[in-house]
């Protein structure tokens, strides 16, 4: 019985913590200062944006469509959400800091934003490039994607992907969120002490 209870335990504390290797943290590649991006120039932020990637090969007759939420924040944090319902789920609620958010950090490149995201599973996690260009204040297109260690690839012919459309939405205060509570994110330590007493 004490097993039992044991493994249980185990199996609910790798569900419920984020674990961010070294190797994935260290190839994030970018810091969090906290200063505005000035991304609002040359897109609309006061909402989100949705992706659908359709899988399956192009002669495939079945088909599967999934839908993800993007979220550009002004102060250069990235969160994606894998589908509308989790997305509203986490806005009602304020829980930003639930498991199967994507957080990571954006750099706007000319016409291009280049986002450095973190995956986390049960027990790994990897860090991943995506770019997205940027073709009106409303619309974007996904070119490039890879791992962050290595160059970026064009896509597989076993999905397609849609443009990314802007949805106009109030947004809530974003702040507390679980990217924002790893020391190594952060780029002055100061800051992010001050942070964490600003937030408890």
């Amino acid at each position: 019985m004490k097993v039992i209870i044991l493994y249980v335990a185990v199996v609910f504390l790798l569900h419920s913590c984020y674990v961010v290797h070294k190797q994935t943290a260290s190839e994030l590649d970018y810091c969090y200062n906290g200063d505005k991006t000035s991304i609002e120039q040359y897109i609309n932020i006061n909402g989100y944006y949705l992706i659908d990637y359709e899988f399956g090969d192009i002669n495939s007759v079945s088909k599967s469509t999934r839908t993800q939420v993007l979220v550009f924040l002004d102060d250069g944090i990235y969160i994606e959400a894998p589908n509308l319902d989790f997305f509203h789920n986490a806005v009602v609620n304020e829980q930003w800091d639930t498991k199967g958010l994507t957080m990571g950090m954006y750099m706007l490149h000319n016409d291009t934003i280049i986002v450095r995201v973190i995956h986390i599973g049960s027990a790994t996690s990897s860090c991943e490039s995506l770019f997205y260009k940027i073709v009106d204040s409303n619309t974007l297109e996904m070119v490039f994607y890879g791992n962050c260690n290595k160059p970026p690839k064009a896509f597989s012919s076993s999905f397609r992907v849609s443009k990314a459309q802007f949805i106009p939405y109030s947004l809530p205060n974003i702040n507390k969120i679980w990217i924002k509570e790893m020391d190594w994110f952060w780029c002055d330590k100061m800051k992010f002490m001050e942070w964490k007493k600003q937030n408890k």
